[in-house]
């Protein structure tokens, strides 16, 4: 029983050990790409789906064909190519550190998002290739994701955007400061101006992305300078009334309306949005269009 315990103590060390090196490697700028590490015959690695199109979804099988401990990375912003035609591509948006002592095989987790959004889904145990690695925007996008904190489905729609001309408007705003961040950064990368507002799409089983909007998501910010009661109103191009949302008092100050409108009942147009003080006074108006290509 006491060598039992000797021998886990060990094997626990070692793997410490290991992880420490792997980090303190790569502080020095020691360590090396996982592209450099196949192309010099050092490590094999086969890549596998795991059944999902973003986050954690693919494994890297990792075998360390020296006899010399190594120390290295999956980069953030390396594309990884399915097998399957009709399967997305993966986009790598964290850099992934592994650590391979002499000899070694093991599995570790990358984080990727679909790059292809007519394609379907990976499934468990689809192949890809190294692939390469990304330039310009999407690498922006990537070191970006890499070192922030965002919704899973707020970086798949901005890979989207960037790799499927997807309208920015499908990259969801719900008040989150981070998501805000995102969708600015990737407007200032397209050298577009942001929209105020956002969409949901409708779910669709046989394919990831329908690319039918069947929500419209957003925050206006507004003040008054008393005490008001507040009233959303939509109309048309034509300036018939289409929507009233529940009107409420306000207090004094900055505050922020938010809008959550489903669009089953909209057609195709130039729409606006009206923000009513005391059921007459006009604080704002904001425009938004359905119909385009999103």
């Amino acid at each position: 029983m006491k060598q039992q315990s000797t021998l886990k103590l060990l094997v626990l060390l070692q793997l410490i050990l290991l992880s420490v090196s792997s980090n303190y490697a790569h502080a020095l700028n020691t360590t090396s790409s996982i592209e450099q590490l196949v192309q010099q015959g050092k490590v094999h690695v086969q890549i596998e789906g795991l059944g999902c199109h973003q986050g954690e979804c693919v494994s890297f099988k990792l075998n360390n064909t020296t006899n010399d401990s190594i120390y290295g990375y999956v980069e953030a912003g390396r594309r990884l190519f399915s097998d399957n035609q009709g399967e997305q591509d993966l986009l790598i948006v964290k850099e992934l550190d592994f650590a391979l002592a002499p000899n070694e095989t093991k599995t570790v987790n990358g984080n990727g998002f679909c790059c292809q959004s007519s394609n379907s889904g990976p499934q468990e145990g689809s192949g890809f290739s190294l692939g390469k690695m990304t330039d310009d925007n999407w690498q922006t996008l990537a070191q970006k994701v890499n070192k922030g904190d965002y919704p899973l489905d707020a970086i798949q729609n901005a890979v989207w955007v960037l790799s499927d001309g997807h309208d920015i408007r499908s990259i969801p705003a719900y008040g989150d400061n981070n998501t805000q961040d995102l969708r600015q950064s990737v407007a200032d990368m397209l050298g577009i101006e942001i929209p105020w507002y956002s969409f949901l799409y409708e779910e669709d089983s046989t394919r990831i992305f329908s690319g039918v909007a069947n929500r419209l998501f957003a925050e206006v910010v507004y003040s008054v300078p008393r005490r008001t009661m507040m009233s959303g109103q939509i109309h048309d191009e034509n300036g018939k009334l289409v929507h009233n949302f529940p009107s409420y008092h306000a207090s004094a100050g900055e505050h922020r309306y938010y809008i959550d409108l489903a669009l089953e009942n909209f057609t195709d147009g130039e729409y606006t949005f009206t923000l009513i003080e005391d059921f007459g006074i006009l604080n704002q108006q904001k425009k938004f269009h359905l119909g385009e290509d999103v």
